[in-house]
C-alpha cells in the first residue's frame, strides 16, 4: 500500500512541481482516480453483496421453514424446497444485477474520498504529497490513512448499506408472490 501511495504521491508532485498554481482539486481528481481504482469498487462492492447475501440468505431460509410446514406429503416437500431454493437463486441473481445498476457505489467512493482528501490536507499539502516519504506531510498521511479509511468505511456503511438493503427488500417483495404461488402449488387444498 505504502509503494502504491508512493507512485501517485509522485506522479502528483511531478506534474505539478512546474506549476505549483494547479488548483487542489486537479491534485484531489488525480489521486481518487488511482485510488478508487475499478479493481478496489469491485471488492468492495463484492464484500457488500455477500453481506446483503447472506442476509437474504437467511430470510429465505426463514420463510421456507415456515412454508414447508403447511406440506404433509415428504416428497411434495421435497419438490417443493428444491423449487423454493432455484427461486431464490433467480432471486440472488437478479439482486446481485440490481446492486452493479442501482447502488452507484463507484460514484459513491470517489466523490467521497475526494471529501476527505479536501478536509484533511491544504493545498499546499497536496501538492507535498509528492515528496511523500521525505516531507512532514508524507509523515502525516501515513498518520491520518488509516483516519481516511475509516471515514470512507463509516460513510460507506451510513450510506451504502441502507441502499443495500433497500434494494434487497424490494427484490424480495417482488419474489414474494412467486414463492407464495409455488407454496400454492404444493400445499394440500
Amino acid at each position: 500500500m505504502r509503494f502504491f501511495v508512493l507512485l501517485v504521491c509522485f506522479a502528483a508532485y511531478s506534474s505539478l512541481s512546474a506549476n505549483s498554481s494547479t488548483p487542489r482539486s486537479r491534485v484531489v481528481t488525480r489521486l481518487t482516480d488511482v485510488l478508487v481504482s475499478k479493481s478496489e469498487v469491485a471488492k468492495q462492492q463484492e464484500k457488500l453483496t455477500g453481506q446483503i447475501r447472506e442476509i437474504v440468505r437467511k430470510n429465505n431460509q426463514q420463510l421456507l421453514d415456515r412454508l414447508r410446514i403447511f406440506i404433509e406429503d415428504e416428497g411434495t416437500q421435497q419438490q417443493f424446497v428444491e423449487r423454493f431454493n432455484q427461486i431464490s437463486l433467480e432471486m440472488e441473481d437478479s439482486l446481485r444485477q440490481r446492486f452493479d445498476s442501482d447502488l452507484g457505489l463507484a460514484d459513491f467512493l470517489r466523490n467521497t474520498t475526494m471529501d476527505i482528501y479536501e478536509r484533511e490536507f491544504t493545498d499546499e499539502e497536496m501538492v507535498l504529497l509528492g515528496k511523500f516519504f521525505t516531507s512532514t506531510i508524507g509523515r502525516k498521511y501515513l498518520s491520518l490513512s488509516s483516519v481516511i479509511m475509516e471515514d470512507l468505511f463509516a460513510e460507506t456503511q451510513n450510506v451504502i448499506v441502507p441502499r443495500l438493503l433497500e434494494i434487497q427488500a424490494k427484490v424480495q417483495e417482488e419474489y414474494l408472490p412467486k414463492f407464495k404461488e409455488l407454496h400454492g402449488e404444493y400445499v394440500e387444498q
